[in-house]
């Protein structure tokens, strides 16, 4: 699918007073369907943000054209709140779709600005929401995540996981440097401490989780911090991929 975005006058216009009348002046003209439909929908909210409720999805769209969509917003990368509404944007769209039949959702979000939010994701006990990004993440919210399956491979800068619920698991090719979670009987593995790592918000709650990693300094952080919650399990995966259990309180 190709899409095409033709500029009726500067992108610089957009962040000179977040103006709703320049903000309409200034949209682009999108050849691709459903995309295009996708397109308008999302610029008809940007202004003003946050948005109250965003708009319910009235059919179903394909993984590939939620993704060309996504290419399609970067006319907007200017604008200071792209990253959190947008994340918001595709957040809820992905569970409408969800909903409507649609799973197995890759993002591919690599030459995007880091984006926010992804939480409130639910899929089903026996078919759980599957989602790969392709992208770094900047702050992402999994609060209220249940049967979800993410892997992210890029770097993320924080999660928050705290009242995450069941069976929400979560991979990281990359480094995550803050973590703050008090999830319940979810999986989380974290590739690398790259850049850094700060867990000292993990939570007493954290309960019934098991952390994996082959990164020393991301078990040994998570031995220090994990402490304080209830039946978990840390694994370090050595370089043969055999897994070691290093805690289990």
């Amino acid at each position: 699918m190709e899409v095409r975005i033709k500029k009726e006058s500067g992108i610089e216009d957009l962040v000179k007073g977040f103006e709703k009348k320049e903000l309409e002046q200034e949209k682009k003209i999108i050849e691709g369907g459903n995309v295009a439909e996708l397109l308008q929908s999302y610029s008809s909210i940007l202004y003003p943000f946050p948005p109250v409720r965003l708009p319910p999805s009235i059919k179903p769209y394909t993984p590939n054209e939620i993704n060309t969509f996504l290419q399609a917003t970067l006319s907007f990368e200017h604008l200071s709140h792209y990253p959190s509404f947008t994340g918001q944007y595709l957040t809820t769209l992905i569970q409408q779709n969800f909903y409507l039949g649609i799973n197995n959702f890759t993002i591919d979000a690599r030459n995007l600005p880091s984006l926010n939010q992804f939480s409130n994701l639910n899929g089903k006990e026996d078919d759980p929401l599957t989602l790969e990004y392709k992208g770094n993440l900047n702050f992402s919210n999994l609060r209220n995540c249940k049967n979800l399956a993410f892997t992210v491979y890029g770097n993320i800068t924080e999660i928050d996981s705290r009242e995450t619920r069941q069976n929400a698991n979560l991979t990281i090719y990359g480094s995550l440097l803050f973590f703050i979670t008090s999830a319940v009987t979810s999986n989380f593995y974290i590739h690398s401490s790259e850049g850094g790592i700060d867990y000292s918000l993990l939570s007493g709650k954290t309960k019934n989780c098991t952390f994996k990693s082959p990164d020393q300094k991301v078990i040994d952080e998570l031995v220090n911090t994990l402490h304080y919650g209830d039946s978990n399990k840390i694994y370090l995966i050595n370089p043969d991929k055999t897994e070691t259990l290093v805690w289990n309180k």
